[in-house]
């Protein structure tokens, strides 16, 4: 276990930060700008002396290497990304010496060799510049990736919404737009989008029956699957609050015809809500019912929920989509044999600011808590949870995570059954959990570990027959995993393989609910359960 106790640093290392800040690409425009201009010098002064000059030699290289991925869309715990290395432009020497003199021959041959030398070496110049402009801008052949960052003051716009609204949760506000998120994709399939008018305005409606609808075809949205939701904006403003979230998922379209067609997709939506609105609590934020009284999402003939008389406006008692934006949507299915490659396993760790502060919050907040058997907790959550994965018994992971990631996992576990394959992990190495970021609200606690480990992973097929992965050599990687339990919670008595709330066997329903005590032991009520797993190269504290 690693719990950071100052940040470091210096003069050298600032400079070293701001240097690898700028994209290798410009990185390596710049080396070749800098050779250039060296190249001018040079090619001057063999204009000047003839029959001298000097050589020069170049040679780039990539390499890498990761760990093959389970699943798709980068915030599942097995999904896969890229990573690679190159070794830049440099010059050298020739062995001999360099000579220089008059010139035999035809007249003025040493000033037509430095002519030559001097226009090769201005045309060099002119392609690298070219280039360099080209990187600058941003190659048009390379489009940036879609995924917006976030803004520049969202810590400081969330721990104002938090004092505006004592009640609002990171965790359950992730519960609630998936929930949504998932029920707007279902709705469109069955031609009910409109139900959810209290949760989506009319335009936002309609941008999202733009992808596809019963007037298309369409009879089914199957499949839907969040691998990623994070909040990339916050708006506080005197007339209400926006909050923008950034969402990859999958799904898949059932048409009357029978085809079936999948996507990836990663989507933009904008959130709101009327000022003085608070957040519901765990249960009901995320239950999408009429959102005064809590009954079920209906309408009568005059637009009224029947169960409490009521129209309801947007953002009036919870948040509001206002805006929908896809941003790529490709006909991709679940990759399940594609071998990709690590990315960001050698970034340098995002710690959260004031860290120190928020552990010593948590700490005299906990009586009792405990670094190390927190971290027993999460190796064994880590264990299990890898285990249930390689045997295809996902049901031995439900007493370890949260229903939300849960049910993402449990999605690839059945994609694997059904293409009769499975993700082998085995001879797992935890060699770091270092402790990052804390977060308590009015419900939760939430620690954030980036974990360090390296395995075998490979996909074989029902015959045993690999088909991608290597079976003989480990994978490193790392990922950022965040455990919850709710506040107050005391530390169990019992062995992680009992009921943290009865102490019976663990016999849980795929509810997250004992068997024996009829306790949610998934809710975190009992005991840290894993709520979010996110990847190096999307991380951002």
């Amino acid at each position: 276990m690693y719990l950071p106790d100052r940040q470091t640093g210096g003069p050298i290392k600032e400079l070293l930060a701001e240097h690898m800040k700028i994209p290798r690409t410009n990185r390596f425009c710049v080396s070749l700008i800098l050779s250039g201009l060296l190249m001018l010098a040079l090619g001057l002064l063999a204009a000047g002396r003839p029959g001298g000059g000097h050589t020069y030699s170049g040679s780039s290289g990539r390499s890498s290497s990761g760990r093959v991925g389970g699943t798709t869309s980068s915030s599942s715990s097995h999904s896969s990304s890229s990573s690679s290395s190159s070794s830049g432009l440099s010059t050298s020497r020739p062995s001999g010496p360099v000579t220089s003199g008059e010139s035999y021959g035809r007249p003025g041959g040493g000033s037509r060799i430095g002519l030559i030398i001097f226009l090769f070496v201005m045309v060099f110049v002119v392609i690298v510049l070219v280039v360099a402009v080209k990187m600058f801008k941003g190659n048009a052949g390379t489009p940036p990736p879609l995924a917006p960052e976030a803004s520049s003051d969202l810590a400081e716009q969330l721990a104002l919404l938090k004092q505006n609204d004592p009640n609002f949760s990171l965790g359950l506000f992730a519960d609630f737009v998936n929930a949504l998120y998932a029920r707007a994709q279902e709705a469109r399939g069955k031609g009910s989008v409109d139900i959810l008018a209290p949760y989506i305005d009319e335009r936002a409606q309609q941008q999202l029956l733009q992808l596809g609808s019963t007037a298309t075809g369409l009879s089914e949205v199957a499949g839907v699957v969040v691998g990623a939701s994070n909040i990339v904006d916050v708006r506080n403003m005197p007339d209400g609050t926006g909050i923008t979230v950034f969402f990859e998922a999958n799904y898949t379209e059932i048409f009357a015809s029978g085809q079936q067609v999948s996507y990836y997709t990663e989507e933009r939506w904008q959130f709101w809500r009327q000022p003085g609105v608070t957040s519901l609590p765990p249960g009901k934020i995320d239950a999408i019912h009429c959102p005064k009284c809590g009954g079920p999402l209906e309408r009568n003939e005059n637009g009224l929920c029947p169960y409490c008389n009521t129209v309801i406006k947007g953002g009036q008692f919870h948040w509001y989509v206002v805006n929908m934006e896809v941003l790529e949507r490709n006909q991709r299915g679940p990759q399940l044999t594609q071998e990709t490659q690590e990315e960001g396993t050698d970034l340098p760790t995002v710690y959260q600011p004031g860290f120190n502060e928020f552990r010593a919050r948590l700490e005299s907040s906990n009586p009792g808590f405990s670094w190390e058997k927190l971290n027993e907790r999460a190796l064994y959550i880590f264990n299990m949870i890898s285990q249930a994965w390689t045997s295809l018994e996902w049901e031995k992971a439900r007493p370890f995570e949260t229903d939300n990631i849960f049910q993402m996992h449990r999605y690839w576990i059945e994609a694997y059954k059904r293409q009769g394959l499975r993700n082998v992990l085995d001879k797992i190495n935890v060699s770091r959990i270092e402790w990052v970021k804390i977060d308590q609200d009015a419900f939760y606690d939430s620690v954030t570990a980036r974990i360090s480990a390296s395995e075998l992973d490979y996909t074989v097929d029902s015959t045993g027959r690999v088909l991608c992965g290597s079976p003989t050599r480990p994978r490193p990687y790392t990922e950022y995993w965040t455990f919850i339990r709710t506040r107050g919670a005391k530390p169990p008595e019992h062995k992680d393989d009992h009921c943290p709330n009865c102490g019976a066997p663990l016999a849980i329903n795929m509810a997250g609910i004992c068997e024996y005590c009829g306790g949610k032991v998934t809710s975190g009520d009992f005991d840290w359960v894993l709520s979010r797993i996110e990847q190096d190269e999307s991380y951002t504290g």
